[in-house]
């Protein structure tokens, strides 16, 4: 199984766009370069990772995960960054987002769907046996956070496995929810690799 990309995301308010300075934003020693500025957008990226900033949205993201325990961070630093541009309390939520391809599966889709649903009952109820199934499941995680858990097979050429870890503030802090990045990369690999064995070792029918 491998890491497509992960990220860190605000959510918040009539953040300061205009007055955002990307020089101040460094990734693994490298000064972001700004690629799009609007006034509603501000774009930029340097050494694998980019910076979205919208009116009530931040995102720091790495979309080619190399070497990930250098990766997080540097991506913790570029958050951080912004929180002193907008400080703490503009923040509503942090989010973790975490996507893994389900790749080196023969079958995959098949197996997923013979996995977690009946597929009797499923192929009675369609007419047909020949389906596939995107699936959701949502559950408290660590440190007070609020995990959903994607599987999505529907118009991907491999199956991914998208996590979100919710962190609501004032309950859990920016800070706090920013060094528990970790921790999140950690619970993501577990239950990933844990489909993916039960999910090999079904037999389609």
């Amino acid at each position: 199984m491998s890491l497509n990309s992960f990220s860190i995301v605000f959510a918040g308010e009539n953040f300061p766009i205009s007055s955002i300075k990307t020089t101040d934003f460094v990734f693994r020693h490298r000064t972001l370069v700004e690629t799009v500025r609007l006034p509603v957008l501000l774009q930029a990226a340097a050494g694998g990772a980019n910076i979205d900033v919208l009116n009530d949205r931040f995102v720091a993201s790495v979309t080619a995960p190399d070497k990930v325990d250098v990766q997080i961070p540097g991506l913790q630093d570029l958050a951080r960054t912004f929180l002193e541009y907008v400080g703490k309390r503009t923040i509503k939520a942090t989010g973790h987002n975490l996507q893994f391809a389900l790749d080196g599966i023969d079958s995959p889709k098949e197996k997923i769907a013979a996995h977690f649903v009946q597929r009797a009952a499923v192929a009675g109820a369609l007419g047909t046996p020949d389906f596939s199934a995107d699936l959701q499941f949502v559950f408290d995680g660590h440190h007070g956070s609020r995990v959903r858990v994607a599987i999505v097979t529907d118009g991907v050429d491999v199956p991914t496995v998208d996590f979100n870890f919710n962190f609501e503030a004032p309950q859990v802090s920016p800070g706090d929810a920013l060094a528990y990045l970790s921790a999140s990369h950690e619970q993501a690999q577990r239950i990933v690799d844990t489909l993916s064995q039960a999910i090999q070792q079904e037999v389609s029918v």
